[in-house]
């Protein structure tokens, strides 16, 4: 029979080290074909079925062995070579030590259980021999291997609790050998995943959610059904992989590069991190993803009665402990290389002793940042000798059974053969295991803003860096002194902030040079903008055509303004302390019952409130919702607080869609970021730049990147080069002419947008009715109970930033509203508050008619111009209330859209998008799901592009918009350049 050869695996030794390791200079490279990573995984054969090799029973472990041994000559002889045998490797010479050693479990202390001598027979109940119960053990019996610890295949193999590694007695020894095969991770996990003393207790990558995870707790064992001895392939029974905790030097190491290859992602951006970040870092995001593990280990609380139940918090025989699951890793330096505490060794008590640590740093070119569980004990030591002792725990003497340590000071330490002077206390201590288990799909692996900007999870000053390297230096704001309009202290004044007075102390503010250099907001008259968006002009930074007003340099310089508290002060009388308002949440001023008051105490000397440069979060107070934290996404849509965000759906963030905390259609497959540029940590600043350009954007920048003249914004080109992307894109150049990125690159909005404003009619609170696109259920102002299909844009023909006819990608919202018979402006909201409300209540004439259920109160449904009656009422309290010759108008608008943008195969490319065929021409583009006072719209839009279509009402009652032909006949024949 031919000799087959196995994986043994032993805690803490040659522990499973997935071949996920990126590190290079490997002793061993396979000769491999780099195109295919399953040339290094082994054909799984069937095992030989040994059901008829065996008939007697056997009466112990050794007599299975012998049995074994009969076929399987050389096996145990090359077991006996192995570090799972012998809990020693060879020599090798450990850091801060001048003589070479071999160390390993046998004679090495950690910071959970200690150490082995003289508790040999608990602690050897993973061995894989049979009756280690002293240091008498003879490691050169081959009858003592236990092949079925490594082989079984029943399931029902197990050790003795404390029995030195003799199986259980209960186990049908007989049963077992019939069954053994290839090994599982049911066999290595019977001793890998209880390190530590229990499932979960050590590791934090390794843990019984293992024996049959989901690809969601591991990408290999779950999805692809890897076993350990895959990554872990024996040879002669000997298993390469190393951990740090009992091997400091490179050895018989395991690494991604075995089966993938070098530069295995195809961003070139990821690639270029492979050198100095390992695999590990960016595809095992968290920790003991669901069973949780042991953080710290606190062994001078042990011995108490505290009447705490749960044993994750503790246990009277070890102590108190920390506990959690689904938690970040630790990140350091480190070249395969580590320290190792040895016996013996002298401590500093008063500052954690490193156990088991990785060497490495910034300056060493083999050393990768690399993610580690970092456990943190505090264990007894000699206080006379300052050493740790390895205490005598196990047994009739042992600290667990009779609580005294002193006893089990001294047990321990004779049995290694150290002094202990009868003094001891305990020492903090710090040991490191890298996690290489619990691979996360590459759709969950780390992404740039995780590990850089504000949120990111590293610590780079620790790491040797002075900072982010992707963030640049930002010099911090000299504190100063809020001044009101007459240039005296605003907290003697009482008086409202003056940004001329108080930021004029040192920026030459609203003179002509300082208006040009800031940009857009100051440029434009609010009477070209579409109503709506004039609010947002007038409540923002922008100089009030007043020319005594002021900009609110807060607003966009603080890290934290208080958009709410501007907004309220702005709504209910008090415009003067808008600018001051936006303060609120530094403690400087509060809102009180007749107005605001400032904190004179804290005004007592000069302040600076946060002032800083403009950060996307600023930008997202007025303009669409910015994403700046971590936490689950959540759309406030339907406040008004996000403007863009209510007119097409874009949300700027870097989070992935399937981590919001929205109902989203088919949420669980979106792995993309709301979008790739905030991903890419590009801020809004970065492309909407004021003419005179901060700081932080100066450097080598390209002429390309640098505004033109006239030039409000980056172009995409102005940052990506088309030279040599989409060439297999048929006329390239002309298409790159007639379209814009943004129709292929923002192919759907996962988001709800507007699609109806009703301004015919207004809820009890005065505002109008909205319908939104993209919803099928639930109301969008609770988007946690709302379930959002998002929606596909309308490719029209719009100008592009520079001018130019292209295609473009739009969301059409349609609004009905009261206007001016004679001048045809929109009735004033107070002309409507007045028609419809009295004293906060609905008029009991319209809750009469308008009150179909009876319940008196009036809901979206019941809020309709339904028929002539309720027309005819409306515009006559309209009259009533001031209006003149009241007429219902109703209004297209296109808001084209630019963000949102994806990339790589999310991107569109049907051609048929513009090149439709007549099917696709026919469904059309729903504008309203209903005619407000049956009243249709004109066929153009009242802002935004052309409408090369007619409106059609729909069965249903809805109007749509049907294309007269498809998006490329139309450019061609507007602008007359291509299909």
């Amino acid at each position: 029979m031919k000799t087959v050869n196995t994986a043994f695996k032993f805690t803490g030794m040659a522990l499973l080290i997935i071949a996920c390791i990126n590190i290079a200079h490997s002793e061993t490279p396979f000769d491999k074909d780099k195109n295919h990573v399953w040339s290094q995984v082994p054909q799984k054969t069937p095992s030989t079925d040994h059901g008829t090799f065996f008939e007697e029973t056997f009466s112990d472990g050794p007599s299975v062995t012998r049995a074994c041994l009969k076929c399987h000559e050389n096996s145990a002889k090359e077991v006996m070579k192995t570090a799972h045998w012998n809990l020693v490797g060879e020599e090798v010479l450990v850091p801060g030590h001048d003589q070479p050693m071999r160390i390993g479990k046998r004679n090495v202390i950690n910071n959970f259980c200690i150490g082995i001598s003289s508790n040999w027979s608990g602690c050897t109940t993973c061995h894989i021999g049979y009756g280690w119960e002293n240091e008498n053990f003879d490691l050169n019996n081959p009858y003592l291997v236990d092949c079925l610890v490594c082989h079984d295949t029943t399931g029902t193999y197990l050790k003795e609790k404390g029995g030195a590694g003799r199986p259980d007695p209960k186990v049908d020894l007989l049963a077992v050998a019939k069954a053994v095969g290839r090994p599982s991770r049911t066999n290595c996990g019977t001793c890998h995943f209880q390190g530590g003393g229990g499932n979960a207790i050590k590791h934090g990558d390794l843990d019984e959610t293992l024996l049959f995870p989901s690809a969601r707790i591991d990408i290999h064992m779950g999805k692809l059904d890897f076993q350990c001895v895959d990554c872990h392939q024996a040879k002669e029974h000997s298993l390469p992989g190393r951990l740090l905790t009992v091997s400091v030097d490179r050895k018989n190491r395991l690494r991604c590069t075995n089966c993938h290859q070098e530069e295995p992602h195809e961003d070139i951006r990821l690639n270029a991190h492979t050198g100095r970040i390992a695999c590990q870092t960016c595809h095992i995001p968290y920790m003991a993803v669901d069973s949780g593990t042991k953080l710290t280990w606190d062994w001078s609380q042990a011995g108490q009665d505290l009447g705490i139940t749960d044993e994750h918090i503790y246990l009277k025989i070890k102590g108190r402990f920390t506990y959690a699951k689904g938690i970040k890793p630790e990140y350091y330096w480190y070249n395969e290389t580590s320290s190792r505490y040895i016996l013996g060794d002298r401590i500093d008590p008063d500052k954690p002793t490193q156990i088991a640590a990785p060497i490495g740093d910034r300056q060493d070119p083999t050393s990768k940042i690399y993610p580690f569980k970092v456990h943190r004990g505090k264990q007894i030591y000699d206080v006379m000798n300052r050493y740790f002792i390895l205490p005598h725990v196990h047994g009739d003497k042992g600290f667990w059974t009779k609580f005294d340590w002193p006893t089990a000071a001294k047990i321990g330490a004779e049995s290694t053969g150290l002094d202990f002077s009868g003094l001891y206390d305990f020492a903090p201590t710090e040991m490191f295991i890298p996690q290489n288990h619990m691979v996360s799909p590459s759709a969950k692996a780390l992404t740039c803003p995780e590990c850089h900007g504000e949120r990111g999870r590293l610590d780079w000053a620790a790491l040797g860096y002075e900072s982010d390297p992707l963030i640049h230096p930002v010099l911090e704001h000299e504190s100063f002194t809020l001044l009101d309009a007459d240039e005296e202290p605003v907290q003697y004044s009482a008086t409202p902030v003056s940004t001329r007075a108080t930021c004029g102390q040192c920026h030459d503010v609203f003179t002509d040079e300082f208006n040009a250099s800031h940009g857009y907001h100051n440029s434009i008259d609010p009477a070209d903008l579409p109503p709506e968006r004039r609010l947002l002009l007038t409540q923002g930074p922008g100089i009030p055509a007043d020319p005594s007003g002021e900009m609110n340099c807060f607003l966009c310089h603080m890290k934290e303004p208080s958009h709410f508290e501007r907004v309220y002060a702005l709504n209910n009388g008090l415009e003067e302390w808008s600018i001051s308002a936006t303060l609120e949440k530094t403690n400087l001023i509060e809102r009180t019952k007749t107005g605001y008051l400032w904190n004179e105490e804290a005004l007592e000397e000069d302040i600076d409130p946060g002032t800083n440069y403009v950060r996307e979060a600023n930008c997202g107070n007025c303009h669409g919702l910015v994403q700046t934290d971590n936490s689950p996404l959540l759309v406030d849509i339907g406040t008004g607080n996000s403007w863009t965000t209510e007119k097409t759906g874009q949300i700027f963030s870097s989070q992935q869609i399937r981590h919001s905390g929205m109902n989203i259609r088919n949420k669980d497959e979106l792995n993309q970021a709301w979008d790739v540029h905030a991903e890419r940590l590009v801020q809004c600043g970065d492309c909407h730049y004021s003419k005179g350009r901060p700081e932080r954007l100066a450097g080598e920048i390209g002429e390309h990147a640098n505004p033109k003249p006239g030039e409000l914004r980056r172009r995409c080109e102005s940052c990506h080069s088309l030279a040599d992307t989409h060439n297999w894109l048929p006329e390239k150049a002309r298409h790159m002419t007639a379209v814009s990125c943004e129709s292929c690159h923002v192919p759907k909005l996962y988001m709800a947008a507007q699609e109806l404003v009703d301004r015919t009619v207004i809820h009890q609170d005065g505002s109008p009715k909205i319908i939104y696109r993209g919803v099928s259920g639930g109301k969008i102002t609770t988007p946690a109970t709302t379930y959002i299909e998002g929606y596909r844009p309308l490719l029209l023909i719009g100008k592009s930033v520079d001018g130019r006819d292209q295609v473009i990608p739009y969301n059409l919202v349609s609004e009905w509203f009261w206007a001016n018979g004679v001048n045809g402006k929109e009735i004033p909201d107070k002309v409507m508050r007045a028609a419809w409300i009295d004293e906060g209540e609905y008029h009991n004439d319209i809750l009469k008619m308008f009150d179909e259920n009876g319940d008196g109160t009036l809901d979206d449904d019941e809020l309709l111009l339904n028929s002539s009656e309720k027309q005819e009422m409306i515009r006559h309290r309209l009259i009533i209330a001031g209006a003149d010759q009241p007429e219902i108008r109703a209004e297209i608008r296109g808001y084209h859209i630019h963000h949102n943008v994806t990339h790589g195969s999310l991107v569109n490319r049907e051609c048929n998008n513009c090149h439709e065929q007549e099917e696709k021409q026919k469904s059309g583009f729903e504008v309203s799901p209903y005619l407000p006072g049956g009243i249709l719209p004109e066929n153009s839009l009242k802002s935004g592009p052309a409408l090369d279509g007619h409106l059609t009402s729909s069965p249903d009652g809805a109007l749509r918009f049907v294309r007269k032909r498809a998006i490329a006949d139309t450019y061609q024949e507007l602008v007359g350049k291509t299909k």
